[in-house]
C-alpha cells in the first residue's frame, strides 16, 4: 500500500515538474517571438525616418543653406539615440523627451519662420520607462502632411505625465490640397505603431486619431505599470 502511495506521489511530482518545464519552454518561445517581432517593427521605422531627414538635408545643400551643418549635427545625435539607446526593450522617458526635442529642433532649422512648433511637457518624467520611438511616426506625419512652407502653420505637441498614465497629443493643420485624400487612420507607419502598442501595451493603451476644427489630431493614452514607473 505504501509503495503504491509513494509511486503515486512520485508520478505526480514528475508530472508537475514536466508541466512547469513545458510551460517555461512555451513562455520562452513566446518571448522570443515577441522580441523578434518588435525588432522587425523597429527596423521598419529607422530607414523611413532617415530617408526623410536625408531628403531634407539634400534640399538644404542644394540651396547652399548655412543651416546644413547644424542639421547634419542634429541628425548625428538622433542616429546615436536610435542606434545605440533605442535598441532596447525600454528607455527612460526623459531620453525619449530629449529625442523629441532634438527632432523638433532639426525640423525648425528647415522650417520657415511663419511655421510655429510648440512642445510642452507637463509633469515629471523621473525614472519612468517606455517603449522607445513610440511617437516618431506621429511626429513625422505631422511635419510631412501638416506643413505648407509657403503659408503660416502651427504644430502643437504635448506630453502629460501622471503617476501611472502618459498622454501624448499632437495636432497639425489639415492642408486643403490633401483634405480630400487624407485618411487620419491610414498608412504603413500607423499600422506599424498599432502593432507595437498591441504587443507591448495590450489592454493598456488607447489611440485616437481624428479631425477637428481643420486640425488633424493624434491622442495616445498609455497606462504605466509600477515597475515602469519606479524601475531605475
Amino acid at each position: 500500500m505504501l509503495s503504491v502511495i509513494a509511486l503515486t506521489i512520485s508520478t505526480s511530482i514528475r508530472g508537475t515538474r514536466e508541466w512547469f518545464e513545458n510551460e517555461k519552454q512555451l513562455k520562452d518561445i513566446e518571448n522570443q517571438k515577441l522580441t523578434a517581432e518588435l525588432s522587425y517593427l523597429k527596423a521598419q521605422i529607422n530607414p523611413h525616418f532617415f530617408f526623410n531627414t536625408l531628403n531634407g538635408i539634400y534640399a538644404l545643400a542644394r540651396k547652399k543653406s548655412d543651416h546644413t551643418p547644424d542639421v547634419i549635427l542634429k541628425l548625428s545625435d538622433l542616429m546615436r539615440y536610435i542606434i545605440y539607446e533605442a535598441n532596447t526593450a525600454k528607455v527612460l522617458l526623459s531620453r525619449e523627451i530629449s529625442h523629441i526635442e532634438n527632432y523638433i529642433e532639426l525640423q525648425r532649422i528647415r522650417l520657415n519662420e511663419i511655421v510655429q512648433v510648440h512642445f510642452q511637457v507637463h509633469g515629471n518624467a523621473g525614472f519612468m520607462q517606455i517603449e522607445p520611438l513610440l511617437f516618431s511616426v506621429f511626429l513625422e506625419n505631422a511635419f510631412k502632411h501638416g506643413i505648407d512652407y509657403s503659408r503660416p502653420g502651427k504644430i502643437d505637441i504635448s506630453l502629460t505625465i501622471k503617476e501611472h498614465q502618459l498622454i501624448f497629443m499632437i495636432a497639425n493643420p489639415i492642408l486643403q490640397n490633401k483634405k480630400e485624400t487624407q485618411n487620419p487612420g491610414s498608412g504603413l507607419g500607423l499600422e506599424n505603431i498599432r502593432q507595437r502598442l498591441h504587443l507591448v501595451y495590450p489592454d493598456r493603451h488607447n489611440l485616437k486619431i481624428y479631425q477637428k476644427d481643420e486640425r488633424h489630431i493624434v491622442e495616445l493614452h498609455l497606462n504605466i505599470t509600477t515597475d515602469e514607473v519606479y524601475n531605475n
